[in-house]
C-alpha cells in the first residue's frame, strides 16, 4: 500500500469532503480520527491493508457504504460465451425480468416473440472431456446445465403466423444479438434495482443503434 484516500460528498453543500488519508508512513488527516480512521483503526491494520477494509469490522458506516456500492454493482467485462451464464442466471430467476427483456426486444425490432430456459442432464462423455476438478464435475453432474432458446415465429405463404420455432442462442444467433442480451439484462436490472452497472467494451457487436437506444434508455430522466 502506497496511499490510501476517501472522500464524501456532504448533504448540505455538495463539496467533497476529506474522510481520511493514509500516505505511505501513516495516517496524516485530521478528519481521519474523526471519521474512525485515525491511529487507533491503524495500529490494528497491517501495512498491506486497506484501511477502508478494516473498518468494516467496526462497523464503520463510511466502510459499509463503499462496500454497499461494491457488493451491488454488477461488472460485465469484456464479451463473449464466459460471461453468459450470468445474465442466464438472471432471467431464470426473474421472470418480471424477462418480461421487461422481451418488451425491450419489440421495441427494438427483433424479430424474438420468446425466451425458453430449460434444464439439461450433460453426459458422463461431455463432462469427462472439461478440464476440471472431479467435485465441480460431480457437482454438474448433478446439477445438469441449463439450455437457452429463443423463439421466432413461423409464417405461411400469405405471412400469416401459423407456429413458433426455436433457435439455439449459442450456436444459431448473431453476435450482436447474444451481445444484446449480455448488455440489456444487466442494464435493465440495474435500472430497476438503482445499482451501479460496469460496462466494458459496451459497443463491441453492437448495432450502433441499439447501442443508441440503450443509452437513450439510461438518459430517461423518468428512469
Amino acid at each position: 500500500m502506497t496511499e490510501e484516500a476517501l472522500k464524501a460528498e456532504s448533504p448540505k453543500t455538495g463539496r467533497m469532503n476529506l474522510v481520511f488519508h493514509r500516505g505511505e508512513k501513516s495516517v496524516d488527516s485530521k478528519a481521519a480520527s474523526r471519521n474512525g480512521f485515525g491511529k487507533a483503526l491503524e495500529g490494528r491494520t497491517r501495512p498491506e491493508t486497506l484501511l477502508i477494509t478494516k473498518a468494516r469490522e467496526d462497523n464503520n458506516p463510511f466502510s459499509a457504504a463503499v462496500f454497499n456500492l461494491v457488493e451491488t454493482t454488477p461488472v460485465m467485462l469484456g464479451q463473449g460465451p464466459d460471461f453468459a451464464p450470468q445474465f442466464v442466471e438472471m432471467l431464470k430467476r426473474n421472470e418480471d425480468l424477462r418480461s421487461r427483456i422481451l418488451k425491450l426486444l419489440k421495441n427494438c425490432d427483433f424479430a424474438i416473440r420468446d425466451i425458453a430456459i430449460g434444464e439439461t442432464k450433460l453426459s458422463e462423455e461431455i463432462l469427462s472431456s472439461f478440464p476440471l476438478p472431479a467435485e465441480l464435475k460431480q457437482a454438474l453432474a448433478a446439477n445438469g446445465g441449463t439450455t437457452f432458446s429463443t423463439l421466432h415465429a413461423i409464417s405461411d405463404d400469405e405471412l400469416s403466423i401459423v407456429g413458433m420455432g426455436a433457435m439455439d442462442f449459442w450456436t444459431q444467433e448473431s453476435n450482436g444479438t447474444r451481445k444484446f442480451f449480455e448488455m440489456a439484462v444487466p442494464i435493465v436490472s440495474a435500472l430497476d434495482n438503482g445499482h451501479t452497472l460496469y460496462l466494458d467494451e459496451y459497443g463491441t457487436y453492437l448495432h450502433p443503434n441499439l447501442a443508441q437506444e440503450q443509452t437513450k434508455r439510461i438518459m430517461e430522466p423518468a428512469i
